[in-house]
């Protein structure tokens, strides 16, 4: 008996869950998620020759992904080794609304369980970059903001072919 009660004991105190209803499923953490990448954009956008490719998953009080309403804005900085954020220059700001339920599906990936946002950058937006921070910022319904950012290495450009 007294085994039972130093074991009891030794486990780790459960976080205390909050909310009711819905509210109880509400996002508490953010992430940029690693497959998030700057690539060639499509074709189909001739003003824009770099992309952003944002992933973003939502996790509950559970540890489940979520999805989540709110307001969401991306800002691109160039990487400074010397600053605590690594945020230099803001390179571009890109806004977004998940309000409705069709902003919502028109971003929601399936496959990875994340949204996935396109962000078209200008032709010279990266010129002279090595690396760069993407850093995303949601503000839920109820105020509460959720941050994230995440430092991206920047592929040299191919060769010309000969």
């Amino acid at each position: 008996m007294f085994v039972v009660s130093m074991l009891a004991a030794c486990q780790p105190a459960k976080p205390d869950l909050a909310g009711a209803g819905m509210d109880m499923f509400t996002p508490v953490k953010m992430r940029l998620h690693p497959l998030s990448r700057i690539g060639p954009a499509e074709k189909t956008d001739p003003a824009a020759q770099t992309v952003v490719e944002a992933r973003l998953e939502f996790t509950d009080q559970f540890g489940d992904v979520a999805k989540s309403p709110g307001t969401l804005y991306f800002e691109l900085f160039s990487y400074e080794m010397l600053i605590p954020n690594h945020h230099g220059q803001r390179l571009n700001l890109s806004n977004f609304d998940l309000a409705t339920p069709q902003s919502n599906k028109d971003h929601w990936d399936a496959i990875t369980r994340t949204y996935l946002f396109k962000i078209p950058l200008a032709a010279d937006a990266l010129k002279d970059e090595k690396r760069v921070v993407l850093s995303a910022t949601l503000t839920l319904p109820n105020g509460e903001r959720l941050t994230d950012d995440l430092p991206i290495n920047l592929a040299p450009p191919p060769a010309p072919a000969p």
